[in-house]
């Protein structure tokens, strides 16, 4: 072949490869160094030195997404999504503040060539302000009802036993929520035997059952969150479901 040629087609394979944009990392991959652990271990570390500050809501987290080079450089991928920003928008500024001083990103390798691609993760300034340098020290606990768990069920048992248990025998959630200070800020049920507009009612019954909450904690952070049982009403079986995988699975760490 023609050396002319032969090195055209190399130059051209080479700005395709360089110009194209993986939209996501091929499976298997890390976009940082250590993974989503070793992200969120730099994370807090960023936020401690530069004594970041948390957000007022400790509900906000920004999703940003970057686009990683072949040269392990990154740049901020614009987001277009106004209103996410303004709902989010302490969690927002906090990821902009800390996505410089993240150093250690991996490029996305395809057939051994290195290439541009997308890289989207959770930011969660809550998290990050009050956790320890080692995550895995990190302990959550869920809201405590006064009375106890069982004083709990029974209390829920006699609103939804009549209405609930005649109407189906699949499980039915009920979601309490807990504020920072031991409130109940609202009550949800989902259930398939009853409407939408008798769910709500029962959902106000549910938000004033008598006895105190102490309010769940990150760290010995307060922190609203919810309480969950699951009831299935033939059976009378009741599940609770507040261990740390829920809060984990929602602060992405």
């Amino acid at each position: 072949m023609n050396f002319k040629i032969l090195s055209f087609i190399l130059i051209f394979f080479s700005v395709y490869f360089n110009a194209q944009v993986l939209p996501q990392y091929p499976r298997g991959q890390d976009f940082y160094e250590g993974g989503s652990y070793g992200l969120l271990v730099d994370m807090i570390k960023v936020t401690r030195e530069n004594k970041i500050k948390k957000c007022a809501n400790n509900d906000e987290i920004y999703y940003p997404s970057v686009l990683v080079y072949p040269d392990a450089t990154i740049n901020f991928v614009k987001d277009f999504d106004s209103i996410n920003i303004q709902k989010n928008k302490c969690a927002y500024d906090f990821a902009i503040k800390i996505l410089p001083k993240l150093k250690k990103w991996n490029p996305a390798i395809v057939d051994s060539v290195k290439m541009k691609a997308i890289a989207k993760f959770p930011v969660a300034p809550f998290v990050l302000y009050y956790s320890k340098l080692n995550p895995k020290e990190n302990v959550f606990t869920p809201p405590i009802y006064s009375n106890g768990h069982d004083e709990l069920l029974k209390k829920v048992s006699i609103v939804l036993t009549k209405d609930v248990l005649s109407n189906t025998t699949e499980y039915s959630l009920v979601a309490f929520v807990i504020n920072e200070k031991g409130k109940i800020i609202s009550t949800y049920l989902t259930s398939d035997g009853i409407s939408r507009f008798y769910s709500e009612k029962l959902s106000i019954q549910l938000s004033n059952l008598s006895g105190d909450w102490a309010p769940a904690t990150f760290n010995s952070a307060p922190t609203t969150w919810s309480y969950l049982v699951a009831l299935k009403p033939s059976k009378k079986i009741f599940r609770n479901y507040n261990n740390d995988f829920l809060f984990r699975s929602k602060f992405g760490y």
